[in-house]
């Protein structure tokens, strides 16, 4: 029986069983296989090893230190129960005869699949025992509805294998879950495809290519993992799988639930500890977190017996081989079915070789009063590689998570004709491959460019109008600071292959050699540092160039990215220059590499957003980035289109119904229908502030951040109308942004009906984006409010804190006088700070 690594979140980090008792940490530390020279650390280590089992200490100094202590057997296994679905195999994805994708006729390599089980995130799946066998081996969804073998059960989290069998985008597919009651609950999986050609997604089961009828395709081709929280209030019965459709079936692998435990009074269970990649100085020292998931395994039919409510100070902290906590976490209420995330920061008990260390830990739980709390069971977890200097693979900066609300902007050559026809996705900053792409009188941008500027006109013409005569980086800025966006992300060069920033040697072709004979780049970042430095500074480049060709003479076109010079769209037998390229270069390394060191080391961008994905180097640019930043005191990002090495998804103009477990990021603009700029957008077509407010309360949410796209004028204005939703914006997130900035998603629920929420450690926010029907809202769902509560409403002065609540039966009822609810506009947020006593 094979079962694949665990490498959650990058580093591999894995429950660990004791193989003799607790107490043999020699047997438990000790890696199996070694290098020499990691051996004698590991060696070196074992007496440091056993200090930090007795001694390690975590958050108080003084009288009354706490020590972490830890007692009882060790579980390594965490509940769950596999569905058997072989009975409604309908599809082979794998081995002789398969056909996973009807597209290609496409199948997955057999020696990169686990066989008979797999385990990830601790639960365990159940899969084919030979995928070479002539038998189906997956099902196609299409509204199966499948029975709990052995019966119902109260049930907490739901988990899929699974994945698309289409190129690009992603599906919205719901599953729908039958309980006892005879009540219903649907959720929303947004389905990633197997392989992807434009970004690179996160998968759990990976092999470097596929089988196509036409032979090997070599890109990465994956099997998603997804779960989501499910009902526990009654036991769960059966499932219907989504309806699936072409182009994009859900293929599903294999099924898991959850179930809860029963008891009488408040549980608390580890759920996972996942070593991270951000960093802090705590008392002289470069500490990591661990980020711990605490749960309440109890179910929520129990919730209204508050004593099944863990309440109170938790103090959390780890105690492992190699490692000691000089920062804990803490954890204040947890109702039953919930679960709460936490950071430990943890550092290294010896000096760090460059490839990091291995070893296990335990994460333990104390009250405030250094009393262990009981846990369902206990967990050795094993990691390798902490500390890495040299990783490549990187989680998300704690920055980034937190911050929620960035700006992007759109602004090049394209700006200057600043047109599209005005359909969601007919962008205008694909004006010239639109232009060329069909040559024809019904195609609406060949025929606006003939009638605005007559067949005379190239594309590269319009350089020369596009003067930036109307751009103040200072403004610019404010302006986003003043939005209320911690972050912003630039178009520095998009595909027509046009920089906004001094590419040297590379290409002349940017606004430095060419037209304004002005670094925007540079302007923009230095306004930044010395005016909004609080703001962090991102640029978007893409990975290929429509026209350039020396991407073709490499081998490196593809799809609508060809890599060679554009035919003329009015007289095919000529071809358009390519102004300011220089001639001998190799795409890769002296044109989109070279690009993205200068981003990287002249400009010190925190954040790099590629665009489309291809042939790259990414993960050579990235093992030197990645420290030269952390040499600077800085944590920076990538997203999921450079190729390799994503650490967020980046969906376009997309909302989600439900919690997307990993890190993404939605970016869509305040024009409806493009990015660039578009003079056929009339100014009552601009997303309003409450549009863009409501996008943004549903996706943080859910987990994700919100990048909202401005698009300036070829002059490089930003238009009124776009400015004064941004300032709205900021308006509202001066006195709301509490309950947006720094918060995490619900874990039992992202929305119910017109209300979303999130949290932090010690507030929960219940958020309306509707008005309150006779200054009262209800919400009729489970959530973590009590007695000894201070419920506020964000924005309302004075009249609106210390708000009144009741519950009627399971209803919670929250009143507020009207002249705290006219003091807000857009959304409605009741701020609910825990009756919580803070660490002394």
């Amino acid at each position: 029986m094979k079962e694949k690594p665990n490498d959650i979140n990058m580093l591999s980090i894995k429950p660990l069983r004791p193989a003799s008792a607790a107490s043999d940490t020699t047997a438990r530390y000790i890696p199996t296989s070694l290098s020499w020279t990691r051996l004698l650390l590991c060696l070196a280590s074992i007496f440091l090893t056993w200090l930090s089992l007795l001694y390690t200490k975590i958050g108080r100094t003084g009288a009354g230190e706490l020590e972490m202590k830890t007692n009882g057997p060790y579980d390594s296994e965490y509940p769950s129960l596999g569905i058997n679905i072989t009975y409604i195999y309908n599809n082979k994805a794998a081995g002789p005869g398969a056909a996973f994708d009807p597209h290609s006729h496409g199948a997955y390599p057999t020696e990169y699949l686990p066989v008979e089980s797999f385990k990830w995130d601790r639960i365990k799946f159940n899969l084919p025992g030979n995928w070479s066998a002539n038998t189906d081996d997956n099902v196609i969804a299409q509204s199966q509805r499948i029975e709990l073998e052995g019966g119902s059960m109260l049930s907490r989290e739901f988990h899929v294998l699974y994945a698309g069998d289409w190129i690009d985008g992603e599906s919205g597919n719901t599953f729908t879950f039958h309980f006892n009651d005879g009540s219903t609950q649907k959720v929303e999986l947004s389905a990633k495809n197997w392989w992807t050609l434009h970004w690179l997604n996160q998968g759990v089961i990976k092999a470097p290519y596929h089988l196509e009828a036409s032979g090997i395709n070599h890109n990465v081709t994956q099997i998603y993992h997804w779960s989501t929280a499910i009902r526990s209030d009654s036991p769960l019965s059966s499932i219907t799988l989504p309806k699936s459709t072409w182009p994009n079936h859900l293929h599903v692998f294999a099924l898991s639930v959850v179930p809860c435990i029963l008891q009488a009074r408040s549980l608390m269970s580890v759920r996972r500890a996942v070593f991270t990649t951000q960093w802090e100085i705590i008392k002289g020292f470069k500490a990591y977190a661990v980020e711990v998931t605490v749960v309440n395994p109890l179910p929520s039919a129990v919730a209204s017996d508050r004593d099944t409510w863990h309440q109170g100070l938790g103090i959390v902290g780890v105690v492992g081989s190699n490692i000691r906590t000089v920062r804990h976490g803490t954890l204040y209420r947890i109702i039953p079915s919930d679960e709460i995330r936490v950071k430990v920061w943890v550092v290294p008990t010896y000096k760090t070789p460059a490839f990091g260390i291995d070893g296990s830990f335990e994460v333990v739980l104390h009250d405030e009063d250094g009393a262990l709390v009981e846990t369902h069971g206990r967990t050795v977890f094993e990691y390798s590689g902490a500390f890495a200097a040299s990783s490549s693979e990187r989680t998300t900066p704690e920055w980034w998570e937190d911050a929620k609300f960035g700006i992007f902007i759109h602004w090049g050559i394209y700006s200057v004709p600043g047109w599209a026809p005005g359909e969601l996705g007919w962008y205008g900053e694909w004006y010239n491959w639109w232009l060329h792409k069909w040559p024809q009188p019904w195609n609406g941008y060949w025929k606006h460019h003939l009638d605005t500027y007559g067949s005379g006109v190239v594309y590269d013409d319009f350089i020369a109008n596009f003067t930036g005569s109307d751009f103040n980086a200072s403004a610019w800025v404010n302006l986003f600071a003043d939005a209320g966006a911690k972050y912003f992300v630039l178009t520095t060069k998009h595909h027509d292959g046009f920089a906004l920033f001094d590419t040297k040697g590379t290409t002349h072709r940017s606004s430095y050699h060419l037209g304004p004979r002005r670094d925007f780049l540079r302007e923009l970042f230095e306004a930044a540092k010395a005016e909004t430095p609080q703001l962090k500074r991102g640029t978007y480049i893409t990975m290929p160039e429509w026209f350039n060709p020396d991407a073709g003479r490499g081998g490196y076109g593809f799809g609508d990215f060809p890599g060679t010079l554009a035919h003329n769209a009015y007289n095919d037998t000529m071809l358009e220059l390519y102004t300011g390229r220089l001639r001998n270069k190799d795409y890769l390394r002296d044109i989109q590499l070279a690009h993205m060191k200068m981003l990287a080391y002249d400009y010190e961008t925190e954040i790099i957003w590629c665009d489309i994905g291809g042939p790259n180097l990414t993960k050579e640019f990235a093992q030197d980035w990645y420290p030269f930043a952390e040499s600077q005191g800085r944590q920076v990002v990538m997203n999921n289109r450079c190729g390799d090495l994503p650490q967020f998804d980046t969906p376009e103009l997309e909302l989600f119904s439900s919690i997307q477990s990993t890190k993404w990021e939605t970016s869509e603009s305040i024009d409806p229908y493009s990015y660039g700029y578009n003079r056929a957008t009339t100014n009552d077509q601009y997303k309003n502030a409450t549009t863009i407010l409501h996008r943004l309360i549903d996706i943080v949410s859910k987990n994700g951040n919100y990048l909202l796209n401005v698009g300036p004028s070829g002059t490089g204005l930003i238009i009124p109308p776009m400015i004064s939703r941004l300032l709205e914006v900021g308006r509202w997130l001066e006195h709301s942004g509490s309950c947006i900035y720094g918060t995490k998603y619900f874990f039992l629920g992202a929305e119910y009906g017109t209300l979303r929420f999130t949290q932090t450690a010690e507030t929960f926010c219940i958020i309306s984006l509707s008005r309150p029907e006779n200054r009262t809202l209800e919400v009729d769902t489970l959530v973590p409010v009590t007695n000894g509560d201070k419920i506020s409403l964000l924005g309302g002065g004075a009249a609106g804190l210390d708000l009144p609540f009741r519950y009627q039966g399971k209803k919670l009822i929250i009143d507020a006088p009207e002249e705290a609810f006219k003091e807000v506009q857009h959304a409605w947020v009741f701020r609910v700070a825990y009756n919580v006593k803070h660490p002394s």
